[in-house]
């Protein structure tokens, strides 16, 4: 099968730094491993190949000015090439009010920050319209795409324009190129530069620092933790917002604090290794690619019940710590929690099974057949 794989972004896709962008090309590198050929395009910096007979198109992320992906949605379909979405879609509404709250965004207008906003969220609804297939990462995600698009999901789905069908396809991990070898390299533990930084314990969240992760509330939700613990560390780890930041030094001043720049997936493996617990509390993840892995490498994880999380992390399973990111008290509690409960096998050895690349492989496999033979 040859599969195009289309994505419009400003990033080098050879190093992705965006959740998006992982999934991306590790589904394409999965596929590739199951013998199928798989064009990597980013559309907003080059043309697909048209020599080439593609069987399915692919596309991932159509949020913000992506006029590309209907460009090729319209060539596919004058060829009779299937056409399916991994959507990446969560309403923006609560972040909206929280920059606005916070004044960083320029002190902008709610309105306006609205208007931002809605350029990337109608990107999204047009292309949902034009996909054959919709290929959202939860069961939830899709629910809120409907609600976007005014269609249902039963049966396939009617929408304002033509019909489509839909099948979850999860987001995964790199179990055996990432995960196990972290999990058994302890080396990892030890870094001589880090030596002098890392506490002994401490609470990692790993995520650009800006309004929609929350670091705020986390930093808050900190104080009384290390008022019994002056010792235990939060580590921060990501690009940092310049006006968020501007917002939080006051809340940082005096704090057991470490901020650390972003880093390639072996960086972010050796801190998830050293943490005592990982912890997540935005306002929209779908479901935080940082938060299945922390969990694969058996970390007890604190995630706010927004998003899809629900549908990876089960609120059942010990190690999985659920918290209002609206609510200090909630997030405190969940932290408490975790830092008890230290490594959680059972949790681990779930996402691995359940999440692996591998797996999702064969899922697409199986779908993009069904896509092929619905033409």
């Amino acid at each position: 099968m040859k599969a195009l794989f289309c994505i419009s972004t400003e990033q080098n896709i050879t190093v992705p730094s965006m959740g998006s962008e992982r999934q991306f090309l590790n589904y394409a590198n999965a596929l590739a491993e199951r013998n199928h050929e798989v064009y990597v395009t980013n559309i907003l910096k080059e043309t697909p190949d048209w020599t080439i007979d593609y069987d399915v198109c692919h596309m991932v992320n159509a949020s913000g000015f992506k006029g590309p992906y209907l460009h090729v949605a319209q060539v596919c379909k004058e060829r009779n090439i299937p056409v399916l979405l991994s959507t990446v879609y969560w309403p923006t509404r609560e972040v909206e009010k929280h920059i606005a709250e916070k004044r960083v965004a320029n002190r902008m207008t709610p309105e306006a920050i609205a208007t931002q906003f809605s350029v990337h969220v109608s990107g999204v609804a047009n292309m949902m319209k034009c996909a054959d297939w919709l290929l959202p990462n939860s069961e939830i995600e899709m629910d809120v795409a409907m609600d976007l698009i005014g269609g249902t999901k039963d049966r396939g789905f009617d929408v304002p324009e033509g019909s489509s069908r839909y099948e979850v396809i999860y987001n995964g991990i790199d179990v055996d190129g990432e995960i196990l070898p972290a999990l058994a390299n302890d080396d990892l533990l030890f870094d001589e530069k880090l030596e002098e930084l890392l506490a002994e314990r401490f609470v990692l969240c790993v995520g650009r620092i800006e309004v929609r992760k929350n670091q705020d509330a986390l930093i808050r939700a900190m104080n009384p933790l290390w008022e019994k613990d002056p010792d235990l560390q939060l580590v921060l780890m990501g690009d940092c917002s310049a006006p968020y930041i501007k917002y939080i030094k006051e809340e940082t001043k005096g704090k057991n604090i470490l901020f650390c720049p972003s880093g390639p997936p072996a960086a972010v493996m050796k801190m998830m290794r050293r943490c005592s617990a990982h912890a997540l509390v935005s306002y929209i993840e779908t479901p935080g690619l940082v938060n299945i892995e922390a969990a694969a490498l058996n970390k007890p994880v604190v995630v706010a019940d927004r998003g899809s999380v629900f549908e990876y992390l089960p609120v059942e399973m010990d190690g999985v710590f659920y918290c209002d990111p609206d609510n200090i008290e909630s997030i405190t509690e969940a932290l408490e929690g975790a830092l008890k409960i230290g490594e959680v096998n059972e949790l681990g050895e779930y996402i691995r099974d359940k999440f692996s690349y591998k797996k999702i492989a064969a899922s697409l496999e199986k779908v993009y057949i069904r896509a092929i033979n619905a033409k």
